[in-house]
């Protein structure tokens, strides 16, 4: 694990990258990308915390098709552990948590979806329900559900799902996720914070500590 002081710096770091992105907006009036919020803002963090982001056997970001996870994930023993939805920095409606929206992240699925974990009408038809409430933690959990029940490497209670645009950070609970009986009901993160809160350390800590224990599990 690293260590306090090394902790401050990467806090610090994220906060002068934020802050001169912010700067070139004013200055240009070019909005970063969500590629952008990924590589100066996500991908730091996330190696700080122990993911090799150049190992793209285990660090994989998506390429935009029909099949992928989601924008960016990590695996560790074969298993999934962190899943991904990242959004431009500037596009903040959707950070939608149930801190700002008192639905955020409820998901009215039929029957057969909930069986199948398969959207009726394929992905893009709940890509555009969601895109139109730009409920990013509606996003992030309908990609989780679908993995819960599609894909062998999801294990529920294995996985931190984490909404970011880089600057707003919230991490759900695996489990409580993906539970079928809640799924219609809005979901709560159980840390959230900006990059400039004091509560950012917790963010931190969180997905350290949860990297350090899915590497110790591996290599037990």
């Amino acid at each position: 694990m690293c260590s306090k002081s090394s902790k401050s710096e990467i806090i610090e770091e994220l906060a002068r990258q934020y802050r001169s992105m912010v700067a070139e907006k004013r200055t240009s009036g070019r909005e970063p990308s969500e590629l952008d919020t990924q590589c100066l803002l996500v991908e730091p963090l996330l190696h700080w915390a122990g993911c090799d982001t150049r190992n793209i056997a285990e660090f994989r970001r998506a390429n935009r098709g029909p099949k992928e996870l989601s924008d960016l994930w990590w695996m560790s023993g074969g298993r999934l552990r962190l899943i991904l939805e990242t959004k431009a920095m500037v596009d903040g409606r959707w950070i939608m948590t149930t801190r700002t929206h008192p639905k955020a992240g409820s998901l009215r699925l039929t029957d057969e979806e909930v069986t199948t974990g398969r959207p009726i009408g394929g992905r893009e038809r709940w890509n555009r329900v969601l895109q139109k409430r730009k409920d990013g933690t509606g996003q992030l959990r309908w990609v989780c559900f679908s993995a819960s029940k599609c894909d062998p490497r999801y294990q529920p209670d294995l996985v931190m799902p984490i909404l970011t645009d880089g600057y707003l950070w919230a991490i759900f609970d695996g489990a409580g996720f993906v539970n079928v009986e809640k799924l219609g009901a809005p979901v709560a993160p159980i840390v959230e914070a900006n990059i400039l809160a004091p509560e950012f350390g917790d963010v931190i800590d969180g997905i350290a500590e949860h990297v350090y224990r899915a590497k110790s599990a591996q290599s037990a």
